[in-house]
């Protein structure tokens, strides 16, 4: 069983059509506060490869 997520993601809809559209890069919508990230910097610099 596991314990809980390493990484957790919180965005709302629109910001995340957005993202995987193209129409907005993941560091200005983390500026814009769009996207909250909780977890080790290690592991979140591991999702850059899917934005």
């Amino acid at each position: 069983m596991l314990d809980g997520p390493d990484i957790l993601i919180t965005s709302d809809p629109q910001t995340v059509e957005d993202l995987y559209s193209g129409k907005m890069k993941v560091m200005k919508a983390y500026a814009l506060r769009k996207i909250r990230v909780k977890g080790s910097m290690e592991d979140v610099m591991r999702l850059r490869n899917l934005f």
